[in-house]
């Protein structure tokens, strides 16, 4: 399980796990304990559900999705930047379905944990 595999990695954290999707009737629950939100999402609803709760709580989402064999990475800080549902007021038109490329997916993710750290 992801679980032990993350605690095994670093002793010093305390990993909750959920097993469950985040949904509108959720979110503000699920998320009431924790800094800051990364988004790993596949689909623009729960993105924007993310992105919701984020400025609900005024906590920072950090906004990194793959598509293929591209990524794009930004920060939503609530009331200082621009917020995904700003940036993408309609989701992206799904084109022919291709395999996400894993080097895309590992490469954003690095991106966007070097976001939170900074």
């Amino acid at each position: 399980m992801a679980k032990e595999k993350i605690e095994s990695m670093n002793s010093e954290i305390d990993v909750e796990a959920i097993d469950g999707a985040i949904k509108k009737e959720n979110a503000l629950e699920l998320l009431k304990n924790v800094d800051v939100i990364l988004d790993c999402t596949d689909n623009f609803s729960r993105r924007y559900l993310l992105n919701e709760t984020a400025v609900k709580m005024a906590m920072p989402l950090f906004f990194a999705p793959c598509r293929e064999m591209q990524g794009m990475i930004t920060t939503v800080i609530p009331e200082k930047t621009t917020c995904i549902q700003c940036i993408f007021p309609m989701p992206l038109e799904k084109e022919k379905e291709m395999p996400i490329l894993g080097a895309v997916v590992g490469t954003m993710r690095a991106m966007q944990a070097t976001e939170v750290i900074k």
